[in-house]
């Protein structure tokens, strides 16, 4: 069970998609298969369906390898809950403190050994000079303003219990909309996890409840903004590597498109043996363009 913990930021925009789509035209050209390549593609996805790999065999594959590092990273969160805990246990050892040196003259008034908090209250209600003085000034009788203080105390410690009772009833709510927003966030991030996300200070607060009893950020943008850096390094790797595809793509479309015959252009650039994934961002803008303009490039 989660704590409650004492804008809305937009990181990240979807790029679209249209740097993936093919040029007006290409698309047509590359979606009209060679005589035959329609059975193989058949065969192809066949094949890819029957060598998907086992995930979960991945995953513990992975733990194996990364061991130390995973281990590493247990221990972090192992760390962060005892500092937690910690700051909380001090806290409450504060608030002891300034409790008992607040009564610490009414023990010694009364002549009661610290800390006997039921012999204090005994003391207390048979203080008869305390009692009259009290009732004098608000001009009840003794046993008047004693019943009057008695439901007074009644009735502030039920409005604390029926506030304790909301805030853990809040408690509950919030810790239940995480947990079906954490699921939703998992389609778009398959690592998130909000446990591990929980016992991190910097998203704690981020996601903590304010004044009104809202959270202050949604998990999607305390995610985003704590790991800000990684999701940025991987959208950009993801897109080098879309716009990898897509050049070789539109190469081999432009590959298989007849040669013209009487124009400048018609020549065929073969730069060699080049391993497309490796291509810089330049470069792949390069060979993009001068393939929308009709020449031929091949990669042997």
């Amino acid at each position: 069970m989660f704590e409650i913990f004492k804008t809305n930021l937009h990181l990240f925009d979807g790029d679209g998609g249209a740097s993936g789509a093919p040029a007006a035209g290409e698309g047509a050209q590359a979606a009209t298969p060679a005589p035959g390549q329609q059975e193989n593609n058949g065969e192809t996805a066949q094949t890819a369906t029957e060598q998907t790999p086992d995930r979960n065999a991945e995953y513990h594959e992975m733990l194996a390898k990364y061991k130390d590092l995973d281990d590493q990273r247990v221990q972090d969160i192992v760390k962060k809950r005892l500092k937690s805990a910690k700051a909380n246990e001090t806290r409450m050892t504060n608030h002891i403190s300034a409790i008992q040196e607040a009564v610490a003259p009414l023990f010694a008034r009364y002549g009661i050994n610290d800390g006997d908090y039921g012999a204090l209250r005994n003391a207390i209600d048979s203080d008869t000079e305390y009692w009259e003085q009290a009732a004098d000034r608000e001009g009840l009788t003794v046993q008047q303003y004693q019943e009057r203080q008695n439901l007074i105390m009644r009735q502030r410690q039920f409005q604390r219990q029926a506030a304790e009772y909301e805030a853990h009833m809040q408690a509950q709510r919030q810790v239940q909309a995480w947990r079906e927003e954490a699921e939703q966030l998992k389609g778009e991030y398959p690592d998130f996890d909000l446990e591990t996300e929980m016992a991190d200070d910097n998203f704690r607060s981020l996601v903590s409840v304010g004044k009104n009893g809202l959270p202050r950020m949604s998990l999607k943008a305390a995610y985003q903004a704590v790991h800000a850096q990684e999701l940025i390094s991987r959208a950009a790797q993801q897109a080098a590597q879309r716009e990898s595809e897509r050049v070789a793509s539109t190469v081999r479309a432009n590959g298989s498109r007849p040669r013209e015959s009487g124009g400048a252009g018609e020549g065929v650039d073969n730069p060699g043996k080049i391993d497309v994934s490796k291509l810089t961002p330049k470069q792949i803008r390069e060979y993009a363009d001068r393939a929308k303009r009709g020449e031929r490039i091949t990669f042997t």
